[in-house]
C-alpha cells in the first residue's frame, strides 16, 4: 500500500533537495528548538506567538531556543526544572515588515546560522526540533550543514509528507486506505463553492450538523459547524457564502479543497492517540498514550486534555487501529511525533465504534506535557494529569513575574511528586488564558490541583 502512494507521490519521503548531510531523526547533540506555529493554516498571520515557550520543556544540556519575546522567568524555570544549566535563549523579535514571518526562514541570516554551525563542528552533529517540521525548517538544516560541514538530522518526517499528513482530506484517504471506510464519517472533498453548497446540502438532509473544515488548520479554527435544520432552505449561494464569509474573517483565502462532513453529535468521547514513530528499520511505532481530549463549543476548541478512563476493549480498538494507521506512515518514510485523534460513537453510554478525523504530524499541546512527565518521572502512565489550554480564562494578572509569585507553592519542583507546571507565557499581558500542566500521584489530586490554580488565576468580578 505505502509503495503504491510513494508511487504516486515519488516526493513524499524525500529530503535530497536540502543536500546529503541532511536527515530525518535525533541523536545526542545539541539541538536547536524551534516552537513557531506560523506554517499551520490560517496561523500564518498570527501576531503574537502565544505558544512559543511550549517546546522548551524537550530541552536538553547545550540546547537552543529561539523565541520572538524571550521571558527570563519563564525559561529559569524551565531550566531548573529539567535540571540544565546551558539552554541558550535566542531572541529573533517580530518579523520585520515585507521580511520572511518562519522564525526558521530568519534563522538562516548569516550570524545565526554561523552561531549554530560553531556548535555543530564542536560535537560533531546538529539537530532540529521544530514544532512541524516544514520546507522552512528542512532549508535551515541544509544551510546548517552547508556551514558546518556535519550531519544535522531533522526531528520530524520530510517535509512533504509533513504537510500530507497534517491534512484532513488526506488523512482521510489513509483511513480508508488501512481501516476501512467505516472507520471515519462521511467525509468529502468540496473543491468550489458550488461543490461546497452540494456536499452540505446532501448532508444535512440526513444529520443534525454539518461541519466545513479547512484541511491544514488546527485548534478549531479552520472549522465552521452548521446546524443542519437551519440550513436545509438556503439557496446555493447564500449557503456557501455564509461558510465562505466565516472561514475569510479567519483568514482562510480561497484555496480549495474544503473538507465537508458529518458532526457526530452522538460522540462520547474524543480521545487522542499519542504516537512515536520511529526512522523505518529502527522498530516499530510506540502508542505512548491515550488522552480524552477536552474541547468547548460549536467548533470543538481544544481546551486541555487528561489520561482516557475508556474501557479495556475500547482502549485496545484505539491502540490496534492507531497502530496500523502509524506503520504505514513509517513505510511512507515518517519519523518523529505524531497523533491521532478520533471519536467514540454510540448512545446511551454505549461505545459502539471509533472514527478517526484527523492527524496531527507535529509536537502539541498533549504530547509535550506527557513527553515532559515522562522524562521527569520516568514515565507518565499511573500519573495524574491535567491539561489546561483554555483561552477564555481571565487572568487576575498581566506579567509572567505576576504569575509566577502568585503560582509559587503550587509551582513543581525537583524533587516533589506533584505540581503546576507553565507551559508557555505568551498572551498573560492580553489576559489571553494561560496554558499549565497539572500532574500529581493521581488523577483526582491532579484534577484538584489544576481546579485550586484555575481558582487562584482567574479575575475576580
Amino acid at each position: 500500500m505505502a509503495r503504491a502512494v510513494l508511487a504516486n507521490e515519488p516526493s513524499l519521503g524525500r529530503t535530497d533537495f536540502f543536500g546529503p548531510r541532511v536527515s530525518s531523526g535525533l541523536k545526542p547533540g545539541p539541538a536547536l528548538l524551534i516552537g513557531d506555529q506560523r506554517e499551520v493554516g490560517l496561523f500564518a498571520g498570527m501576531r503574537e506567538q502565544r505558544l512559543e515557550h511550549r517546546i522548551a520543556l524537550l530541552a536538553d544540556e547545550g540546547d537552543f531556543l529561539v523565541v520572538e519575546k524571550a521571558c527570563p522567568r519563564h525559561e529559569a524555570f524551565v531550566r531548573h526544572l529539567l535540571g540544565i544549566h546551558d539552554l541558550r535563549i535566542i531572541e529573533i523579535g517580530p518579523p520585520e515588515r515585507g521580511g520572511p514571518a518562519a522564525i526558521a526562514s530568519r534563522c538562516r541570516s548569516p550570524a545565526l546560522a554561523a552561531r549554530f554551525a560553531d556548535a555543530a563542528r564542536d560535537r560533531g552533529c546538529f539537530q532540529i526540533v521544530p514544532y512541524l517540521g516544514s520546507g522552512k525548517d528542512w532549508a535551515l538544516a541544509g544551510t546548517i550543514a552547508d556551514v558546518a560541514r556535519v550531519p544535522v538530522r531533522v526531528a520530524a518526517p520530510p517535509p512533504q509528507l509533513a504537510k500530507r499528513v497534517n491534512d484532513k482530506i488526506w488523512f482521510a484517504d489513509r483511513v480508508r486506505a488501512v481501516l476501512g471506510p467505516q472507520a471515519l464519517p462521511p467525509t468529502f472533498a468540496a473543491y468550489g463553492p458550488a461543490a461546497l453548497a452540494a456536499h452540505i446540502r446532501r448532508l444535512a438532509r440526513n444529520c443534525e450538523q454539518v461541519i466545513v473544515k479547512t484541511p491544514d488548520s488546527a485548534g478549531s479554527l479552520g472549522n465552521v459547524n452548521l446546524d443542519a435544520a437551519l440550513i436545509r432552505g438556503f439557496s446555493t449561494e447564500r449557503l456557501h457564502c455564509c461558510v465562505l464569509d466565516i472561514l475569510r474573517a479567519r483568514g482562510w483565502r480561497d484555496r480549495y479543497p474544503l473538507l465537508v462532513g458529518v458532526w457526530e453529535t452522538a460522540a462520547l468521547s474524543s480521545p487522542s492517540a499519542q504516537i512515536w514513530i520511529p526512522a523505518p528499520g529502527d522498530g516499530d511505532p510506540v502508542v505512548e498514550g491515550i488522552f480524552e481530549q477536552r474541547l468547548a463549543g460549536d467548533e470543538a476548541e481544544f481546551i486541555g486534555a487528561a489520561p482516557a478512563v475508556l474501557s479495556v476493549g475500547v482502549l485496545r480498538r484505539i491502540c490496534r487501529e492507531a497502530m496500523a494507521l502509524a506503520v504505514h506512515l513509517q513505510a511512507l518514510g515518517y519519523f518523529g511525533r505524531c497523533s491521532f485523534d478520533c471519536l467514540i460513537t454510540g448512545e446511551a453510554g454505549r461505545a459502539r465504534g471509533v472514527h478517526w478525523i484527523e492527524c496531527n504530524g507535529r509536537w502539541g499541546g498533549v504530547s509535550i506535557p506527557m513527553s515532559f512527565v515522562n522524562r521527569f518521572f520516568g514515565r507518565h502512565a499511573g500519573r495524574g494529569m491535567v491539561i489546561v489550554q483554555d483561552q477564555s480564562l481571565q487572568l487576575r494578572v498581566r506579567t509572567a513575574e505576576a504569575l509566577y509569585d502568585l503560582l509559587g507553592p503550587f509551582l513543581l519542583r525537583r524533587g516533589k511528586n506533584e505540581g503546576i507546571v507553565p507551559l508557555a507565557v505568551g498572551g498573560i499581558e492580553r489576559s489571553a488564558g494561560f496554558p499549565f500542566l497539572a500532574v500529581a500521584d493521581s488523577q483526582a489530586r491532579a484534577e484538584t490541583l489544576a481546579g485550586q490554580a484555575r481558582a487562584l488565576l482567574a479575575r475576580r468580578g
